[in-house]
């Protein structure tokens, strides 16, 4: 379910994700295209172990843009089903929720990255 989520993230047409963030998600989403990776997916029972683990480390990596698609289907979902004021337009709506919401995921991917970078240094 993750991997789909990715997918439609970066396919998915009002959401419209960000040139540099779309980067990041397909790059990410490249390793599961690749037969030949750390265990061949041919192996029985350990050929797709890889693949799962990747799936993980990537969806806790894009964890910010995930969990930002996710609040946008919701609240794109719920506008759906409320009635809508005529004065704003479907377009506008989505815009405004898009900017807010890509907005804050690139502030807390900032922070997220700025206490690794400290706990990395108190480590060293």
């Amino acid at each position: 379910e993750k991997l789909r989520v990715m997918i439609r993230m970066i396919t998915d047409l009002e959401w419209r994700l960000p040139h540099d963030d779309a980067t990041r998600v397909l790059n990410a989403l490249a390793y599961f295209e690749e037969p030949e990776d750390l265990i061949p997916d041919n192996i029985p029972g350990l050929g797709y172990l890889d693949d799962a683990i990747m799936i993980e480390l990537v969806a806790r990596e894009l964890k910010h843009e995930i969990d930002a698609y996710q609040d946008f289907c919701e609240f794109r979902s719920a506008a759906r089903e409320t009635a809508s004021d005529a004065s704003v337009s479907r377009e506008d709506w989505l815009d405004s929720r898009r900017a807010e919401l890509q907005s804050r995921m690139r502030r807390r991917r900032k922070r997220h990255l700025q206490r690794s970078g400290v706990m990395s240094r108190l480590l060293d």
